[in-house]
This record gives structure tokens, C-alpha cells and sequence, in this order.
């Protein structure tokens, strides 16, 4: 991480209106955020801040006041990034509410799955965007029915063990068997864990309380605890 303090300012327009958001990088690794914004809908949002590799996302859900302003003054501790390049808030269902960029535009939901086509063969135009399309699709779902819908692992209730391995011979689940994120857990733990139901199945990644936006930002929304351990859980539809 830089030990020098950097500054950006994002300008953002919504259909309402606009605002900005100034990110501080701080020598501590830390990222101070101060967004001011007029002319949203009330509803609850999400603040993902990028740096063109990679998308952080901001620890608590933020709710616009009923005159449509949201304003933040908030710390996010050891963020990973070294620059920012772009912030974009996001209502639940992953739409765009308004986003911003220092420089040239980014695809923020493409951004949020990029590690799970990490290392892939070259693919076409075509094959690329159903790729996007289906990724965000699943991480809507996961979003949609995470808190709460995917039961913590406990013995007897359909969890077993699988590797990176079994993930990647999966017609659902491939495309996640070199994610970055997956990968790193699963060379420090040894193990993923795998259940399934009639409508869906759930890949349960074992991290840490600190890693666990790591993995929000790549799909794995939900997290719970099972035996003293934690794991980010992605929901996929069958």
C-alpha cells in the first residue's frame, strides 16, 4: 500500500440532479469518503468505489433522506486500492442509481465479476456480453435472496466438502473454480463447502469478518458461520 496521501474528486449526476464524492486515500491505508448528492430516489443504496481493477464496497447500506439528498462522511479501513478511478451507488436489485469517473467510463457490472473470468481463453464480443449477462444475473439473485436465504453450513443439512477442482466440472459453477478470491481462501483453508436444493445451489467460500467485502465484490453477498468458522456463500440458480 502507498504511504502518501492521495485526493480524488468524482463528479456524479443522477436523473435529478448530481453531487460529487471525494475519495482521501489515506497513509494509513484507509479510504475517507464524502459524498454529497441530490435528486435520488429513497431507497436503499450501495457505494462501490473502483480503481479500474478492482471494486470495494462501502461496510453499511446507505438511505437517501425523503428531499432525495444523501449525504456520507465515512471511513473505509484498509480498502486495498491505490487510486480511484470511479464510484457508482447501486439499489438493491444492481441497477444503476448514478454513478461517476475521474476518466474514461467504466463497465462497474462487468467490474464486480472480473475476477471470475480471470485467466480464461480468449472469448469473442458475443460470448463476453451473455457472460456479463448471466453473472449479473446471478449476482441479482444472490443479492435478492441472500440475507437470510442461504442457511448457515451445519452437519446434516446438505453441505459437504468440494475443491476447485469439482467447481470447475460444474455446468453452473465453472466459470468460479479460478476466482481470485476462491482461490486465495481455498489455498489457506484447504476446503469449499457445496449444498444444493431444487432451485438453486450455494458455494460457501471459508474468510475471515476483514475478507468478506473482498468477496461481496465478486458474488459471494451472503455471510454466515458454521463451527467457529466464517464463509462468504454465493447463490446460483439452477
Amino acid at each position: 500500500m502507498p504511504n502518501t496521501y492521495k485526493r480524488f474528486i468524482i463528479p456524479i449526476k443522477t436523473a435529478n440532479g448530481g453531487g460529487r464524492c471525494l475519495c482521501e486515500l489515506l497513509p494509513n491505508g484507509s479510504l475517507r469518503v464524502t459524498l454529497v448528492l441530490k435528486g435520488l430516489k429513497r431507497q436503499p443504496l450501495d457505494l462501490w468505489v473502483f480503481d479500474g481493477e478492482k471494486a470495494v464496497v462501502y461496510p453499511k447500506t446507505l438511505y437517501p433522506q425523503s428531499t432525495g439528498v444523501l449525504e456520507l462522511r465515512g471511513v473505509m479501513p484498509s480498502c486495498g486500492l491505490e487510486k480511484v478511478c470511479g464510484a457508482a451507488l447501486t439499489s438493491e436489485d444492481m441497477h444503476e442509481a448514478a454513478s461517476g469517473f475521474t476518466g474514461g467510463a467504466v463497465d462497474w457490472q462487468a467490474l464486480l465479476q472480473k475476477g471470475s473470468m480471470a485467466e480464461e481463453a480468449p472469448i469473442t464480443d458475443e460470448e463476453f456480453k451473455d457472460r456479463v449477462k448471466g453473472l449479473v444475473k446471478e449476482l441479482d439473485d444472490s443479492i435478492r435472496g441472500g440475507e437470510g436465504t442461504a442457511k448457515s453450513p451445519q452437519v446434516g443439512d446438505g453441505w459437504r466438502r468440494i475443491t476447485p477442482k469439482e467447481v470447475a466440472g460444474s455446468k453452473i459453477l465453472w466459470k468460479y473454480a479460478k476466482n481470485p478470491f476462491l482461490t486465495a481462501e481455498f489455498n489457506k483453508y484447504k476446503h469449499l463447502l457445496y449444498r444444493e436444493d431444487e432451485k438453486f445451489c450455494f458455494l460457501a467460500v471459508p474468510c475471515t469478518q476483514a475478507e468478506r467485502f473482498a468477496g461481496a465484490a465478486q458474488g459471494f453477498r451472503s455471510f454466515e458461520q458454521h463451527g467457529g468458522s466464517d464463509y462468504a456463500i454465493l447463490k446460483c440458480e439452477k
